[in-house]
This record gives structure tokens, C-alpha cells and sequence, in this order.
């Protein structure tokens, strides 16, 4: 039996005149045969703003992603903005751009006409682009706010609505909940004003840009180009998306023309290559390694659909390696402190910043060249928060920063724009690839050498579905009512809670608080050093599990030393991720 509230809502969308003719049939004939799930599906409950913003299933119905949520959400955010704003006479405005999924266009055009009929001035991205220029544009062309129109790395029949705020980060709390109040208060879609686009284009309420963005954008990346150092051949991939608008022009204008991007992934919304455009996963760069292998690259590249991320294989022995994303990070900032160092451009008040469920070598090598290492909440908002803030003066003593990172593949070395941007991060791979070149070295025995320097660290992210919330609300509970249950404690940080229990045998002997926000994350830190932390996740139905274990520097070169840590590491790998494996 379906719930009064989904009746009312399935027949409010399969009648009113605000619905277009195929969205009424469509929710008429699912009345009509009395499909309950599919209903309860679609309309039991509305959409909300995770740790990547609004995502979810294109289709009809308050908890997928059409154009009615979409107006919905920009109505929300144009009020928002509008009570915000200062009593003057100089309207809000804000940047929205999309990436090539199917419906992105339409999704963004809808969007500026909402914003367009409130008086927010609108700045649209007329093709699609990467978040990093929207995130860029946002700063750069002083507006209050900006939407991208993406879902990520998700198959083709999912959208998304990421919102940003005038810092040029992703929105975060209060704004975020305010936005969602304003949201869920917004039940009537026949009060959503919109006017046409040509109407709003033809007012000046919106302006379009083509090319000039991207100039300016590029323009703060000189400090990657290749100058003097020798070339190497790479392979690149847009997965389809976005990258490819802007990736080969970067490389190009910084020096590097050895760049061949695989032409049979060029942007389309269908994604027909691959399962998942998602370069996390070294099955979605396999066009790429084929092409590479022919060419005898040194370096593969890909971007996910809106570019904020890279994954990347390197050339070795055996093949070419998947680096998984706390290794890549690690490379990267061993490489980029260097540099920066070499070239006495590192300041004294550096600052580098890791998230909670990102490896801890990014400590050590920060500590390595006198740097403060600080670590936020999992998101990159969270991140480009931080920096703001220190910007600002809102933190003090000031702090520069130099790089920012997480374990699924995003970065940020630039204080142009707060948020992860894969366009830099290919940029950034290429210049160390030929900074190692000069010197003989490869990424893989750059890897050993780092875990030889720091200890060896190894990670392994477990991730379960959970359409229902109950795996995660279960584990998450049985943890919190038993910590030790996967072993003899150190301490524990329960981000729900915001405090830190201190350890001693099975009992809690001490807790102080912790200095982040409140958030659903358990953080276990075993005996041994092992770190196991469990989360909802913030933009799919899954239940993340991160373990982290970790053994002592090495001699250097003892190639045999460094085996032996590595199996003893995926040893106990094994061991907590079997523990795991029994509670669930």
C-alpha cells in the first residue's frame, strides 16, 4: 500500500499544467498500473545536497533530476542569494556551466532562466566545460555564486546540480542546509518563475562566454610548463567528457607535444566505451594503455566527465601501472615541494592540507620540508574552505598554501580557484614525468623511493551497497557501541560526536574534543598504527570502509626490505578487511 504523501505527489505530477504532456502520461500510467515501487522509488522522498551536491537519476519525480528539480534548485538558490545580498542596487550574479551528459545542457539553460527572472545577473558557459573553469570563472568574474551541471564520474543516466559559492569552492553548511530549507519549502513548482532564454539573453540577464574564460584559466598554469626539460610521450583520455575542451590546449600552449589523446573517447553523453567513466578504475583507461602500448608512452592520463579528477597508469617492467590515488598525491607533493624548494619559492608558512580519509604519508613528506600538514573533513569543499579562510585573514597566523589533496584523485596546488582540477592535475603529471626523465627515474621506483624515505603505506577503500541506509546504520552502530571490536585501540574519533576516546586496553580512559565539524565518521586507530574509518557516502548509497596500515622507513634501495614490508602490509590488509567483511 503506497503512503497518502506519494499518491498526492504522483497525482499532483500526472495532472497540474506546469508538467509537460510526456511527464503527466509517463506518471499517469505508473497510477494507472498501480507500479508501487517504482512510485515509492520516484517520489517518496526529495533529493538533498550531499558532500558533492545534488546527484542522482535522470527521470520524472521529486527524487530524480529533471528539469522541474533543476528549477526548483535554482529557485532556492536565487533566493537565497537574493537575501543575502546587500540593499543595493546591483543585482546578484552567478556562473553555470555543464558538463556532456545528455540532458547537462538543457539542465543549465533552465537554469539561467530561473536565475535569469529573479534579476540575477547570469554568466553561461555556451559549451560545455570542466568544474575547474567554473570554479575558476566564479572568482574571476566576482559573482556570488556558480552551478555546474554534472554528475561526475556516474553512468549516463545520472545528473547532478554542484553549487559553489562566491570563494569559488562548493557550497557548505550554513549555506548548503539554508539552500535545502528553501528547497523543501518549494512544493508548488507552478510558483518557480522562469523566463525564456532568448527573452533573458536579449535583457542582458544573460551573458554568454565561449573562448575567453578559457584564456584566463590557462593563463594560471605557466608555472607546469616544461621549458628545458626533455619530452615525454603521453597518452590522454577525456573519458568522454569535459577534459577535452581544454586538456590537449593546456599541454600544448605548456610545452608538451608528445600528447596523444584517444580520439575514440572523445565527449559524448552516452559514455559508449566504457561501464563507467570513472579513471579510479584502470578498466576505464584500457583504449588509452592500447594506445600507449603502440606508442611506447611513458604515461597514461585520464580525466573523469567534468575534469576535477585524473587517474593515471605509468610504464613499467611489467606493463603500465594503475597508481592508486594516495600514491599519486604522495608522488605529486614529494615532486612539487621539491621544486618549489629548488627554486627558493617555498615560503617558510607553508600549508598543505589532506582529508581525514586520505593517506598519512601526506604528513610526513609535508613534515620532510618543514610544511604544516592540516586535514578536514572528506569533500574537496572542506579543503577549499580552508583555504579561503586563511585567505581571508578569518585564520590566523596566515598560512600559504601550497597543495591540497584526497584519495580519490583530486588535487590542488593553485590558490586561482578552490576546488580539485584535474586540467592541472594532467599538467602537473606531465612535468614530473619529465622532471623524473632527466634523471633516469620512473614513477614506480619514485614510489619505492618515498616508501623507503617515509614508511611503507598501503590503503584499501571497501565500499558496500546500500540503497537502504541500514548496512551503514548497523555497522556504524555495532562500532560505536564496541570500537574494539576490530582490534586493541589507541584512540577513537567519532566525528559525530566531535570528540576523540582515548584508549587503554577495552576502556575509554579519557576524550577531548575534536576541532572539525560535526560528520557521520568513525575513525578507529589500532594498536598497531592501522587506521580503519567508516562513512556513509556523500553522493552515492554505498558504505565506505578506508584501511589504512602502515609500517617504518626502510634502507634505502633494499629492494628486498621493501617486499617484505609490502606483503606484511597487505597481510594485515587482509586480516582487517576480513574482520570487516564478519560484521557486516
Amino acid at each position: 500500500m503506497l503512503d497518502d504523501n506519494i499518491l498526492a505527489e504522483a497525482r499532483y505530477w500526472s495532472s497540474h499544467a506546469v508538467f509537460s504532456a510526456t511527464c503527466k502520461a509517463e506518471v499517469a500510467a505508473l497510477l494507472e498500473s498501480n507500479a508501487e515501487a517504482e512510485l515509492r522509488a520516484r517520489f517518496q522522498h526529495h533529493l538533498r545536497f550531499g558532500t558533492g551536491g545534488m546527484r542522482g537519476l535522470v527521470g520524472v519525480g521529486t527524487s530524480r533530476i529533471n528539469i522541474y528539480n533543476v528549477r526548483r534548485a535554482s529557485c532556492a538558490v536565487g533566493r537565497y542569494l537574493l537575501d543575502k545580498q546587500p540593499t543595493t542596487s546591483n543585482k546578484p550574479s552567478i556562473v553555470i556551466s555543464y558538463d556532456t551528459r545528455l540532458h547537462s545542457q538543457q539542465f543549465a539553460i533552465a537554469s539561467s532562466e530561473v536565475f535569469a527572472a529573479s534579476g540575477i545577473v547570469v554568466h553561461l558557459t555556451r559549451e560545455y566545460r570542466p568544474v575547474p573553469l567554473l570554479a575558476y570563472a566564479v572568482r574571476k568574474l566576482n559573482c556570488q555564486a556558480g552551478v555546474c551541471i554534472t554528475a561526475s564520474h556516474n553512468p549516463p543516466d545520472y545528473n547532478g546540480y554542484k553549487v559553489y559559492w562566491q570563494h569559488g569552492g562548493q557550497v557548505i553548511p550554513p549555506h548548503d542546509t539554508a539552500i535545502m530549507d528553501i528547497y523543501d519549502e518549494l512544493v508548488r513548482y507552478e510558483e518557480i518563475k522562469h523566463i525564456p532564454y532568448a527573452e533573458a539573453l536579449q535583457a542582458g540577464q544573460v551573458q554568454e562566454h565561449r573562448t575567453d574564460l578559457d584564456e584566463h584559466y590557462l593563463n594560471t598554469l605557466d608555472d607546469l610548463a616544461r621549458n628545458s626539460l626533455p619530452d615525454v610521450s603521453a597518452v590522454y583520455t577525456p573519458l568522454h567528457g569535459t577534459g577535452a575542451t581544454l586538456v590537449p590546449k593546456a599541454l600544448q600552449k605548456l610545452g608538451y607535444h608528445k600528447v596523444h589523446v584517444v580520439a575514440q573517447q572523445s565527449p559524448d553523453g552516452n559514455f559508449p566505451t566504457v561501464a563507467a567513466p570513472n579513471p579510479e578504475n584502470p578498466q576505464a583507461l584500457q583504449l588509452a594503455v592500447t594506445q600507449a602500448e603502440r606508442l611506447g608512452a611513458e604515461i597514461v592520463l585520464g580525466n573523469d566527465p567534468d575534469a576535477d579528477r585524473v587517474g593515471m597508469m605509468v610504464k613499467g617492467s611489467d606493463g603500465y601501472q594503475h597508481l592508486s590515488g594516495n600514491d599519486m598525491v604522495c608522488i605529486m607533493l614529494e615532486m612539487r615541494l621539491a621544486t618549489l624548494r629548488q627554486e627558493n619559492r617555498l615560503p617558510p608558512n607553508s600549508l598543505v592540507v589532506r582529508t581525514v580519509v586520505t593517506t598519512s604519508m601526506i604528513d610526513a613528506i609535508a613534515a620532510s620540508y618543514e610544511v604544516d600538514c592540516q586535514v578536514t573533513l572528506p569533500g574537496f569543499k572542506w579543503i577549499g574552505q580552508l583555504i579561503e579562510d586563511y585567505e581571508t585573514g578569518a585564520l590566523q597566523p596566515y598560512k600559504h598554501y601550497v597543495f591540497g589533496c584526497e584519495d580519490s584523485y583530486g588535487l590542488l596546488f593553485s590558490k586561482a580557484l578552490r576546488d580539485k582540477d584535474g586540467v592541472a592535475a594532467c599538467c602537473l603529471a606531465l612535468q614530473i614525468s619529465c622532471q623524473l626523465a632527466a634523471t633516469g627515474k620512473t614513477w614506480s621506483q619514485m614510489l619505492d623511493y618515498l616508501h623507503s624515505k617515509y614508511g611503507m603505506h598501503q590503503h584499501k577503500i571497501l565500499s558496500y551497497p546500500n540503497a537502504s541506509n541500514a548496512t551503514d546504520a548497523s555497522l556504524l552502530t555495532r562500532l560505536r557501541d564496541e570500537p574494539t571490536l576490530l582490534g586493541e585501540l589507541r584512540y577513537v574519533e567519532d566525528y559525530r560526536t566531535g570528540c576523540r576516546y582515548l584508549y587503554e586496553g577495552d576502556n575509554c580512559v579519557a576524550q577531548e574534543p575534536l576541532a572539525l565539524p560535526q560528520n557521520d565518521i568513525l575513525q578507529l586507530h589500532l594498536a598497531d598504527t592501522s587506521i580503519i574509518t567508516v562513512r556513509p557516502s556523500g553522493t552515492e548509497p554505498l558504505l565506505k570502509c578506508y584501511i589504512a596500515v602502515k609500517e617504518p622507513p626502510t634502507t634505502t634501495n633494499d629492494s628486498a626490505a621493501l617486499v617484505a614490508s609490502k606483503q606484511r602490509c597487505a597481510a594485515r590488509i587482509a586480516e582487517l578487511t576480513a574482520r570487516l567483511q564478519a560484521l557486516l
